[in-house]
C-alpha cells in the first residue's frame, strides 16, 4: 500500500459480510492477486463464501496468454465480493445510454443522476432517465445479431458464433468476418 488515498464517498462501494455465491452467479470484487474492482463469474461454489472465479473485466485470449485465462479459478477470499442481480440497479451492474449506446459500469444510482465508470476508466455522470440496464443472462445461441463492446461502445453488426457461459464468454463475428471473444457483460442482444 502507497499509504493514506482520499476518495469521495460516492465511489466508495460496500460488500456485506457474510456473502455466498453459486456456480453460474456473477459478482462484483477486486482482482484478488491484483488490484481494482471486476466482475466476475463463478466456475466453482465448493465453498460459496470463497468461490472459484473467471474475471469478466480482463482479456480471454484463444491461445491462454489472456490476464483472464492466466487468472482463471481463482478463489475469492471471504467479504470481499457481492453478487450481481438482473434488473437491480446497483454497483457494478453493466448498463448503457439509450439513444448512444454508451458501455458504462455502475457505480452508484439516484433519481435524476447516476455515476458511471467509463472507457479507460472515466468517471462520469449520466441523467437516470437515459441508463438501461444490460441483462447479466441474456440466452445467447449461435446466429444471433448482438451489439459488441468496441472503443467503449455498444456497436451493432456483430453475429454470435460460440458462447461458453462457464467461463462467461462470447464469440462473434464483426461485420467484417472477424471473430473477436467478448465478456458475456460487453454484448447486447438486439
Amino acid at each position: 500500500m502507497v499509504g493514506d488515498v482520499e476518495m469521495p464517498n460516492s465511489l466508495i462501494i460496500p460488500i456485506p459480510e457474510g456473502q455466498t455465491a453459486k456456480k453460474g452467479d456473477i459478482v462484483l470484487t477486486w482482482w484478488q492477486s491484483g488490484s481494482g474492482m471486476q466482475r466476475a463469474i463463478v466456475t466453482d461454489d465448493s465453498n460459496p463464501n470463497q468461490p472459484k472465479v473467471c474475471y469478466l473485466d480482463m482479456d480471454w485470449t484463444e491461445d491462454g496468454k489472456g490476464i483472464a485465462n492466466r487468472h482463471a479459478n481463482e478463489q475469492l477470499k471471504p467479504n470481499s465480493f457481492v453478487v450481481l442481480k438482473d434488473g437491480e440497479l446497483t454497483p457494478g451492474q453493466p448498463i448503457y445510454i439509450d439513444g448512444d449506446y454508451t458501455k458504462l459500469i455502475l457505480l452508484s444510482a439516484h433519481e435524476i443522476y447516476t455515476l458511471c465508470k467509463g472507457f479507460a476508466g472515466k468517471i462520469g455522470s449520466y441523467y437516470s432517465q437515459y441508463v438501461k440496464l444490460v441483462p447479466l443472462h441474456q440466452n445467447l445461441q449461435p446466429g444471433d445479431k448482438i451489439r459488441a463492446d468496441f472503443v467503449g461502445t455498444y456497436n451493432d453488426g456483430y453475429t454470435v458464433e460460440k458462447v461458453d457461459e462457464t467461463i462467461g464468454r462470447v464469440w462473434a463475428k464483426d461485420s467484417f468476418g472477424k471473430t473477436k471473444i467478448f465478456s458475456i457483460l460487453d454484448v447486447l442482444k438486439e
